[in-house]
């Protein structure tokens, strides 16, 4: 949410047990605080209007208003955590998601460039697709309800939303008057179509600053609505189909969300004939259930002999020799196209499938420039057996998302950090030691463990004492701080940030040292190898780097990923290097060629994280999918599947001796495992 401003002379100090700091911003239903909740933490609260509150009717849309974000998923929203709707002044207290919204960035930097705009359409869309899931219709679509969170866009206000079966009434708000659908216009009740064309408006307005029909008079704006075709001359391929196909002036033209998803994922795909279709593909177009974790599930055993990757022919781009590496080919299914999208079609491959199929774990193997599935051959004598993974016990649960669990040096204590701060906890005993505030989100703790590295609101990495909590250097980037990573000898922290670059800082002095610049969006993870002369860069521009960290040059660009990379890890003895991301696949690379040597495949959502064992003998992943699956490195098999999460799982991490492993992310609990 944006930054509040000072409460005025008529606001209230005090809401039920919430103290009110300041004001976030003011609508038809109410105004929304900045508060103080009694555990110090903050929180947005919501309050009806004084002259609403004696309004039944004002007081059953609020109602309306929570029924309809708790059916939610959280990842797409702000959750919910405290309700007073008896009172004098109703009230709904939820979680704070500190960023600017979507109108409020574009009016400071501008328009989005076509690479942050795709990012943005594809987040909204998965909200979006869970809103709709839950039986919801949210009714107010608009780029004031977009926050930029420090985890990515999330959709707000719920104060027009209504339960898809619950009923309309004509004297409801419809929205506001640039964002609504024709048929809304025209008197019909807004519906989960409704909700698309407002998202269409929504991309058109963060591509050019301006909604798709204008914003000057009511009058002209609605009769452009009814009457008139948008300019879309402004957005770039694909999301420009995507959106032509949204804004459609007929309901039944417009894809839902998990349609329009699909076909922007799947815009490397060649047109589809006439007359093509797929029937396996139609059934994957039907509303997919709830990603829910095995009950039971076998290990997986990999398609070929993992010893046999021998020479992968597609060579990575070695940037002293010129050389290009070609991502890896997929045979993609071929669903219907998207009704008012002609000629495009929707993949459903390494970038979206498993998120709505059920897939089959696997170990793609490259052997000779030749890939083989889960039909290849048995597993080889000498892979490793099962691993036993039992729960060690969990951790009080927290008040919001858990996005970083990291043992100390020696293992008797965690270190965690969530959006509102940085825990240490005695991990024998299960409790806080000591609360950093002013810090979040990401944390790395230095090599000799006296300090830590973390995250600031001002976009700036900041260095703090363990002891005492002091805080030493402040680094900043122009954009959101993402990745940390310290070299092997502490004396320098390599950040990476949403401003597409690197960084690498002098720890003594706070200074810069040296700026890696190449990547074209986030930077999302960043790690040094185990001597400390590479650095390994990850980016939402589908690609990894290999940087020279002493000098700055690039060595190479690691492509194949067919989606975000939201993660990189080096492998203990620095030979192997690993990463994960949306296309729900890690890879496995050699550290010092760039060869890509496998594709672990088994999640059926986006990888948020990966992490070799002390011995570098396992790696670890964690998963939208609720699961954590172990990987044996030298054979390819994936040895355990860890279940017991409620919702995605941020991050992992070994113990020092390997014997255990942490866990956590937005069910807000840290569990910690036992590894046979």
């Amino acid at each position: 949410m944006s930054a509040a401003s000072p409460l005025d002379r008529a606001d209230p100090r005090r809401i039920g047990r919430y103290r009110l700091v300041g004001r976030l911003g003011s609508g038809g239903q109410g105004v929304v605080y900045l508060a103080q909740a009694p555990d110090g933490r903050r929180v947005a609260v919501k309050v009806l209007h004084a002259r609403l509150s004696d309004d039944p009717k004002a007081r059953r849309r609020l109602l309306r208003e929570i029924e309809a974000t708790r059916k939610v998923r959280q990842f797409c929203t702000a959750r919910v955590l405290d309700v007073d709707a008896t009172g004098d002044r109703p009230y709904v207290a939820s979680e704070y998601v500190p960023g600017p919204t979507l109108a409020e960035l574009v009016r400071a930097e501008g328009p989005r460039g076509p690479d942050a705009l795709e990012r943005l359409a594809t987040s909204t869309l998965t909200a979006l697709s869970a809103i709709h899931r839950a039986g919801v219709v949210h009714r107010d679509f608009k780029p004031g309800n977009i926050i930029y969170g420090p985890d990515g866009p999330r959709v707000i206000d719920f104060g027009l939303a209504r339960l898809q079966d619950g009923g309309s009434s004509t004297t409801d708000s419809i929205g506001t008057p640039a964002f609504i659908a024709p048929e809304v216009v025209s008197g019909a009740p807004a519906d989960s179509r409704g909700d698309m064309f407002g998202w269409g408006v929504t991309m058109v307005f963060a591509a050019t600053g301006e909604p798709a029909f204008g914003s000057d008079s009511i009058p002209a704006v609605l009769h452009r609505i009814l009457h008139e075709e948008p300019d879309l001359e402004g957005l770039a391929e694909p999301v420009r189909s995507v959106v032509a196909s949204c804004l459609s002036k007929q309901p039944a033209d417009r894809p839902s969300a998990t349609e329009a998803l699909l076909a922007l994922l799947a815009h490397d795909g060649e047109p589809e004939e006439a007359g093509d279709h797929d029937p396996a593909a139609t059934l994957a177009m039907e509303p997919p259930p709830s990603v829910e974790p095995d009950e039971q599930e076998e290990t997986d055993r990999p398609s070929a002999e993992y010893a046999e990757y021998a020479e992968d022919t597609d060579p990575p781009t070695d940037l002293g020799l010129g050389e290009t590496l070609a991502g890896a080919a997929t045979e993609p299914l071929r669903p219907p196209r998207i009704r008012g999208v002609p000629g495009r079609r929707v993949l459903l491959g390494a970038a979206a499938g498993t998120v709505f199929l059920a897939a089959i774990p696997s170990v793609l193997l490259l052997k000779d420039g030749e890939a083989t599935g889960p039909d290849g051959p048995p597993t080889p004598a000498g892979s490793a057996p099962p691993r036993e993974v039992a729960e060690a016990g969990t951790l009080p649960v927290q008040p919001d998302t858990v996005y970083t669990a990291v043992y100390s040096v020696d293992g008797t204590e965690l270190f965690t950090s969530t959006a509102e701060a940085v825990l240490r906890w005695n991990v024998e005993k299960k409790k806080v030691v000591e609360t950093y505030r002013g810090v979040r989100s990401s944390l790395e703790p230095s090599p000799d463990g006296s300090v830590f590295a973390s995250v600031a609101s001002d976009n700036s990495a900041r260095l703090v004492e363990v002891a005492g909590g002091r805080q030493i250097r402040s680094m900043p980037h122009s954009s959101w701080v993402a990745a940390l990573s310290w070299s092997p000898d502490g004396r320098t922290l390599a950040t990476g940030s949403h401003d597409g670059e690197a960084r690498l800082w002098d720890v003594a002095t706070g200074e810069v040292r040296l700026t890696l610049t190449g990547h074209t969006d986030w930077v999302t993870s960043v790690d040094h190898s185990p001597d400390g002369r590479l650095l390994a860069t990850a980016s939402n521009d589908r690609t990894v780097r290999l940087w020279d960290a002493a000098t700055g040059e690039p060595r190479r660009v690691l492509t194949g990923h067919t989606h975000w990379v939201q993660t990189v890890r080096f492998s203990p003895d620095g030979t192997r290097l690993a990463s994960g991301g949306t296309d729900n696949a890690v890879r496995i690379w050699d550290a010092g060629t760039g060869r890509r040597l496998a594709v672990f495949s088994g999640h059926r959502s986006r990888v948020n994280m990966v992490c070799f064992s002390p011995d570098g003998r396992t790696l670890a992943s964690a998963g939208h999918d609720r699961t954590v699956r172990l990987w044996d490195v030298a054979t390819g098999t994936s040895t355990a599947v860890i279940t017991g999460h409620e919702d995605w799982v941020f991050t992992i991490g070994f113990t020092p001796d390997g014997s255990g492993l942490v866990t956590a992310g937005t069910d807000r609990t840290i569990r910690l495992w036992r590894i046979s």
